[in-house]
C-alpha cells in the first residue's frame, strides 16, 4: 500500500508542476486563457482527490482487498501520465508561433485531454469512496 501512497504523492508533484506550466503558458499565450481555465480547474479539483487518497491511503493500508489497491495503482500511474502529457503539449507551444500553435494544432487535443482528465478524476473519486466505505466494514467485521 505504501506504493499508492508514493504514486499519490508523484502524481500530486507532477499535477502541480503541470499547473504552473499552465500558468505561465496563459500569460505569454492569451488566446488560451479561456481554454485552459478548466483544465486548470480539474488540475486543482485533481490535485484535492490525489491529496485524500494520500491521506486515506495511510491511515489503514492493510484493509484494502488487492484488487482495489492494484486498480488504484493502475489509475493512479495513468492519471500521471495524462497529465505529463498535457504539461508537454503546452510546453511545445514556445517561440513566436505559439499561439498559432496553439490555436491550430494543440487546442483540441487538450481539450480531449481534459475530457480524459475528468473521467480520472470521477474513476478516483469513485475509488476513493469504495476505500472508505470498505475500511469501517473491515473493521466492523473484525471487532464484532
Amino acid at each position: 500500500m505504501a506504493d499508492i501512497v508514493s504514486i499519490a504523492f508523484g502524481a500530486i508533484a507532477t499535477t502541480q508542476k503541470t499547473s504552473i506550466a499552465l500558468f505561465k503558458f496563459t500569460r505569454g499565450c492569451k488566446e488560451a486563457r479561456d481554454d485552459l481555465a478548466g483544465i486548470a480547474q480539474q488540475l486543482s479539483e485533481l490535485t484535492l482527490v490525489l491529496e485524500l487518497i494520500k491521506e486515506s491511503s495511510d491511515v489503514a493500508p492493510e484493509s484494502l482487498p488487492e484488487a482495489l489497491q492494484a486498480q488504484l495503482k493502475a489509475m493512479l500511474a495513468s492519471c500521471e501520465k495524462l497529465v505529463q502529457d498535457i504539461e508537454k503539449l503546452v510546453a511545445s507551444c514556445n517561440g513566436r508561433t505559439g499561439a498559432l500553435q496553439w490555436t491550430l494544432l494543440k487546442k483540441e487535443k487538450v481539450t480531449a485531454m481534459g475530457a480524459s482528465l475528468e473521467a480520472f478524476k470521477g474513476g478516483l473519486n469513485l475509488a476513493l469512496d469504495t476505500a472508505n466505505l470498505f475500511v469501517p466494514l473491515v473493521s466492523f467485521l473484525l471487532y464484532t
